[in-house]
């Protein structure tokens, strides 16, 4: 199931057993391994199905010192 959370209009969330944090690598095997235990897991991800500006500009970074930029190094979707 795909829950998109600004449409939610009531505030009531299902209850999981484990809420992983981000969607990749990590998090995606995470999430598998513990639905293949029987449990009721949430992954939570920034952005939507699609490209968001607003969203991707949460990637936004201010560091001289990181030599590629956190824009062009991930996608939030």
């Amino acid at each position: 199931m795909l829950l998109d959370l600004q449409s939610l209009r009531d505030g009531a969330l299902p209850i999981f057993d484990f809420c992983v944090i981000g969607a990749g690598a990590a998090g995606i095997t995470l999430a598998i391994e513990l639905e293949k235990a029987g449990k009721l897991v949430c992954v939570l991800e920034s952005g939507g199905e699609k490209f968001e500006s607003k969203s991707q500009a949460l990637c936004a970074v201010d560091d001289a010192a990181m030599l590629s930029g956190g824009l062009t190094g991930r996608l939030r979707m």
